[in-house]
Parts: structure tokens; C-alpha cells; sequence
């Protein structure tokens, strides 16, 4: 199966919380900003290279979306490993739990939103049953920072 083939696969099969979050990222929603959803990101080591499949990515801002559920709870080795060698390679990783997206996904958006671009005015919230507070995500440690 082809990297394309297998985020096709990806993309059929997305979760709730995916789905959630797909659809207040995409057709550039979030301040303009184009995101793609299971998108095969190919890494070059010494022994050649290999492929990370992000659950979204902004390609202007090198930001890697993760939205995690109970599985990576199965695996924060290879999260954190991963996670390092995308920073290595200059790409910010944001890891968001399911529960954050289940809760708050417009808080959710807008940490996004202020990681993206700190000195932007906040975010209007568009619902009025969600709570308006910031800051429920933060980038992984040791990820780039650098716009």
C-alpha cells in the first residue's frame, strides 16, 4: 500500500473527535490557514526514509496536529519519540486528547489558533454552550516553536 493509498485509508476511517475537528479546520476556517487531514509526512534519515501520518498538518506553519485517544495511552514511547525526531526536522507537534476535543473544541481551536499566531486577537466563540477559555493544549517539549 502507497502512503497515499494508506491516508485515503486513514481519512475513510476517522474518529469522532477527528471528525470534530476536520470540520472547523478545514477550507482554510482557522485564520486562513490550509490544513490537511491524514497527511503521509516522509522523514529522511541516515538509513533513507519513512513516513509519519499526521492527523492534521498546516504545511505554512510546519504544525503537526495529533488528537489522542486511548491507544497512545498504549504507546507514549513512540508518541514521544516521534515527536522528537518531527522537531528535529522543524515541524511543531500539538497533541490534543480526545476528552479536550469531547469538551471544549472551540477552546481546543483557539489554543491552535494562538499557537499559530500568539499575537492574534482572540478567537469569537460562535457558541454559546461552549466555554471561552484558552490554553487547554500546548505543543509537545522539545518540539520547534519557530514560525
Amino acid at each position: 500500500m502507497t502512503p497515499k493509498q494508506f491516508a485515503r485509508l486513514l481519512r475513510k476511517n476517522s474518529t469522532p473527535q477527528e471528525s470534530i475537528m476536520w470540520s472547523l479546520l478545514r477550507n482554510r476556517q482557522l485564520m486562513g490557514y490550509k490544513f490537511l487531514r491524514q497527511n503521509p509526512i516522509r522523514i529522511w534519515d541516515a538509513s533513507g526514509h519513512y513516513y509519519y501520518f499526521a492527523d492534521f498538518y498546516c504545511a505554512e506553519k510546519k504544525l503537526v496536529i495529533e488528537i489522542d485517544g486511548l491507544i497512545h495511552t498504549l504507546q507514549e514511547d513512540y508518541d514521544r519519540s516521534r515527536d522528537v525526531v518531527m522537531g528535529e526536522f522543524g515541524y511543531r507537534v500539538l497533541r490534543i486528547t480526545n476528552e479536550q476535543v469531547n469538551q471544549n473544541p472551540i477552546a481546543v481551536l483557539k489554543s491552535i489558533a494562538n499557537i499559530i499566531n500568539p499575537a492574534a486577537p482572540s478567537l469569537p466563540v460562535e457558541r454559546g454552550d461552549e466555554r471561552s477559555e484558552v490554553g487547554v493544549c500546548q505543543p509537545t517539549p522539545g518540539t520547534s516553536h519557530d514560525n
